[in-house]
């Protein structure tokens, strides 16, 4: 069976994968490319053709090739119906051409630096050269090119003469709306001097008025005033011969912001869909840009036909002119002088459709309406913070998070479907993950049956609580400050409120504004909210650094008249403006009263120092790796006296000592740790650190943990504590009658008193409290004896430390430690919990 042997078919090539934009250059469009995207040029001023049952004319404004308005008419470009179509431009060629009123300033500037005879700039050679090395640095920024353009406007601004041509050059003045003239002479006749002489262009100008001067004399005494005009033909002429270097001195680019594109040569017509027709009976309500376009193709066709035939100068330049102030008119209406009085109805220019609350910024793109998104006027409220923002009830019922169940919320969210809709905390509707999706109503139906039957995994949205995260953000938003995330506090009445201090990023007053609030619907958007978007990271603006956020108005006011000097408060005013200073429920250790006669009173600065310290965090309590004779210090003036009270003191120079504890019970092979409890962290490595010679390590600790209980509760030793004690026998009673007697002993230490259970076996008591030793009523050792009789005889520091130690080798059956010996290592000892 033979085989067929398959050709190879050529596959054509689909080009169709996804691209990534590389970057987006912005520039001037140019006459050229006006031309190059218009599907057709208008040419004919006639808007319906009668005789063909009143249908679009060809090349008019409502020509079908640039799109539709109607919506059964298609597009004769592109055979799509009004909502398919976005339009297309058109472009009307000027006879002459026209001042861009929007770079109008630019041109001025531009001929105040050039050269009006040879377009040159008008700099020296060596400042050309050294201001073309500053612009072109790398990274240079555009303020810094900003500084230096504005440096050379100045400096060719004082040059008088052209260092090329030796041409004079003098002001350029604006005269009425767009008419630019040179005043070429204006140091020649403003000066006063007897002995100046005209330079040969000033003959050379008032030579050319000879003629004038024959047909009116009266024309001899206006000479002095007369200036040079800068029609746009002639100005167009000068830009075109300004080199590319020049460009750059005039902060231009060469390539894609040429001079000569500020100047109209080819006008744009805007697509028909953007300019709609209304239609009535037998007739049609035209848009104003219709209008002014078929005004400005009309007011071409006379010049084109006046320059065919020869018309008179003065004739061409009047309407030379009613075409340039028809053109201002198309683009922006709002200008200075050129609506007239009686001129009828404002024309609605480009620039009035685009800005402006109805215009298609604020009025369209800006004005849309989403989900899970709230508006209302905002008003202030100083006792919010800056990450806080207060939202009505009402809003936060129609706001909903979806939450999804777990372990930890499900108690939360059951409460929340109880209380259904209407009832805030409540829910609006629940989404089970068992039943693909499916949503329950909780408006209608058994709301008690839904919260039974919630479980781990479904989702309800629920309303908005205190502390959820939303997006708040006012327009128009000019920078990304104008959009931050706040944390929710549910407030009753109906506005938002804020705090004072973040209104500057905002530009908010509250004169009647209105801002935005949407709520982030994921985890992920409000992760990303409050890291990339929250008030405490948006303290400084990005534009230079400084702080954008910061106390304001009555905040700087009282800390003016608070900080002023010999202001004294009474404790109740004190605590009152402290109370204020914080949130309420910030718990403060007040500082002691500044004058205590004849009234206690505290200062001022004692209410900003509680301002500007830190609340004081809970005691940390921490377990020391250390051995007893680590405590002893050289400084006590007898080691056998180491009691509680002489611990305590020789501890306390590191800081607030809360407790020091040596557990029970007092024999030798016990004293292998001591409880030390600070009220900083801190003082308790320093601690450390002077007795060990080394900070506090993951080696040296323990336990560390914020002290919830007292140690007596928290903290069991292995140490003989928690075994049980035999009742202690109780002395005779001596003059007294008998008390009743507590049924189980307290082991409390009394107050102002030591504790006998603390004291050493070297305690010494007062000679003068020295009585007869009663008998042992615990059973003491003889060792125990025989300590307290050498401290009667007063032995040896030394001596006794030795002897104790070997008895202790004896006792415990292990060697113990020397005083000097490092701390012993972490696994020589079980950690506490």
């Amino acid at each position: 069976m033979a085989t067929a042997t398959l050709a190879p078919v050529k596959s054509q090539l689909v080009d169709n994968l996804p691209k990534r934009f590389q970057g987006i250059k912005f520039g001037i469009q140019s006459n050229q490319d006006i031309a190059n995207q218009a599907v057709l040029e208008v040419s004919d001023r006639l808007l319906y053709d009668v005789d063909n049952n009143r249908a679009p004319f060809q090349h008019g404004p409502l020509d079908p090739r640039l799109g539709t308005s109607s919506k059964i008419g298609k597009c004769d470009t592109c055979q799509e119906s009004l909502q398919n179509c976005t339009g297309h431009f058109g472009h009307v060629r000027l006879p002459l051409p026209a001042f861009h009123i929007g770079y109008l300033g630019f041109v001025r500037t531009i001929l105040q630096d050039i050269c009006k005879d040879c377009s040159r700039i008008l700099l020296t050679e060596p400042e050309r050269r050294a201001f073309l090395k500053e612009l072109r640095r790398p990274f240079i920024d555009n303020l810094r090119r900003t500084q230096i353009c504005k440096k050379i406007n100045e400096q060719c601004r004082k040059t008088k003469t052209c260092h090329y041509c030796g041409s004079i050059n003098g002001q350029i003045r604006k005269v009425g709306v767009l008419k630019l003239v040179h005043d070429k002479f204006v140091a020649y006749n403003k000066s006063t001097s007897m002995k100046k002489v005209p330079p040969e262009s000033k003959i050379a100008f008032d030579a050319s008025f000879d003629e004038a001067k024959k047909q009116n004399p009266d024309l001899d005494k206006h000479l002095r005033k007369a200036m040079e005009d800068l029609n746009p033909l002639r100005v167009l002429n000068l830009f075109k011969t300004i080199s590319p270097t020049d460009c750059e001195l005039l902060g231009l680019d060469p390539v894609e912001g040429r001079p000569e594109m500020f100047i109209w040569q080819f006008l744009p017509a805007p697509p028909v869909c953007i300019r709609p027709s209304v239609a009535q009976d037998n007739a049609s309500t035209e848009d104003d840009l219709t209008t002014k376009l078929a005004d400005i193709v009309w007011i071409s066709g006379m010049i084109r036909l006046a320059l065919q035939k020869g018309s008179p100068v003065q004739t061409i330049m009047e309407q030379w002119e009613y075409l340039q102030l028809q053109i201002a008119m198309y683009v922006n209406s709002d200008v200075p002088g050129l609506q007239q009085p009686g001129f009828g109805k404002t024309v609605r220019g480009f620039c009035q459709r685009l800005k402006g609350k109805q215009g298609r910024f604020r009025g369209n793109l800006s004005g849309k309406r989403v989900d899970f998104s709230g508006r209302t006027v905002i008003s202030p409220d100083p006792n919010l913070g800056i990450t806080q923002v207060a939202i009505p009830i009402l809003v936060a019922k129609n706001l909903t998070y979806p939450e999804r169940v777990n372990d930890y919320s499900l108690k939360k969210l059951r409460k929340c479907v109880q209380n259904g809709p209407d009832v805030w905390p409540g829910a609006q509707q629940v989404i089970k993950s068992d039943e693909g999706g499916y949503k329950i109503s909780l408006k209608f139906g058994n709301r008690r049956q839904v919260a039974r039957d919630l479980k781990v995994g479904d989702v309800v949205e629920r309303h908005i609580e205190d502390n959820d995260i939303v997006l708040f953000n006012r327009q128009p938003s000019l920078h990304k400050l104008s959009i931050m995330s706040h944390l929710v506090k549910v407030r009753p009445w109906r506005t938002f409120r804020l705090n004072e201090c973040v209104c500057t990023p905002y530009n908010a007053d509250f004169d009647g504004d209105e801002m935005n609030l949407h709520v982030p619907q994921t985890e992920e958007a409000r992760a990303e909210a409050i890291n990339l978007m929250g008030v405490k990271h948006n303290l400084a603006t990005p534009k230079n650094g400084e702080p954008i956020i910061a106390a304001t108005q009555d905040f700087i006011t009282a800390a003016y008249l608070l900080s002023g000097k010999d202001r004294f408060f009474d404790r109740k005013t004190f605590t009152y403006i402290v109370m204020h200073m914080m949130d309420g429920i910030t718990h403060l250790d007040l500082p002691p009263p500044a004058i205590l006669k004849p009234g206690m009173s505290n200062c001022n600065q004692s209410a900003l120092r509680c301002r500007c310290l830190r609340p004081p965090l809970p005691p940390p309590t921490c377990l020391l790796r250390a051995i007893l004779p680590s405590f002893r210090l050289s400084s006590l003036p007898d080691p056998r006296r180491r009691r509680r009270r002489r611990r305590r003191h020789s501890l306390s120079p590191y800081g607030r000592l809360v407790r020091c504890d040596i557990p029970a019970p007092r024999s030798a092979s016990s004293r292998l740790f001591a409880f030390v409890e600070y009220e900083d962290r801190r003082d308790s490595d320093d601690a450390y650190h002077e007795m060990h010679n080394k900070r506090i390590g993951r080696d040296d600790v323990l336990k560390i943990e914020w002290a919830r209980t007292p140690p007596s509760a928290s903290w069991r030793f292995d140490s003989g504590r928690d075994r049980e004690r035999a009742p202690r026998r109780s002395s005779p009673r001596r003059g007294r009658s008998p008390s009743p007697r507590r049924s189980t002993r307290d082991y409390s230490p009394p107050p102002q008193k030591e504790d006998r259970r603390d004291r050493d076996r070297d305690y010494d008591r007062d000679s003068r409290r020295d009585r007869s030793r009663s008998p042992d009523r615990r059973g003491d050792s003889p060792r125990d004896a025989k300590d307290d009789r050498d401290v009667k005889d007063d032995r040896d520091v030394k001596d006794d430390r030795d002897d104790r130690d070997r008895r202790d080798s004896g006792a415990n059956g292990d060697d113990r430690k020397p005083i000097d010996s490092p701390p012993p290592v972490h696994d020589d000892l079980d950690v506490a919990e």
